[in-house]
C-alpha cells in the first residue's frame, strides 16, 4: 500500500479459495500517536464483480483532513457459499 498524503492506494486480495462477490468496500483507519483512532474513511475496490479466490483488485481511498501517517486497511464483500448449509 502507498500513502501519497492525499491517498491510500493498494491492492486487496480474496483469501478464500472460491469466488466472492463484489461490491467490495475498502476502509482506511487512521491512528493518532498513540495508536488511537484518528479518523476513518471508505470507498471501493477497482473491481465489482465476482473476485475468484485468490484474485486481487486495486483501490483508492480519498483522505480527508489531518495528514494519516499511521493506518489500518480493511476490505469486505459478499460470501454467498458461507450461506451454504
Amino acid at each position: 500500500m502507498n500513502n501519497t498524503g492525499q491517498q491510500i492506494v493498494g491492492i486487496v486480495k480474496n483469501p478464500r479459495h472460491h469466488a466472492i462477490q463484489g461490491p467490495y468496500s475498502v476502509n482506511v483507519f487512521c491512528l493518532g500517536g498513540s495508536g488511537g483512532l484518528s479518523s476513518e474513511t471508505g470507498g471501493f475496490a477497482d473491481a465489482s464483480g465476482n473476485l475468484p479466490g485468490g484474485g486481487t483488485s486495486g483501490f483508492t481511498v480519498d483522505l480527508y483532513g489531518p495528514a494519516c501517517r499511521q493506518f489500518l486497511v480493511g476490505a469486505s464483500g459478499f460470501d454467498m457459499k458461507a450461506l451454504d448449509g
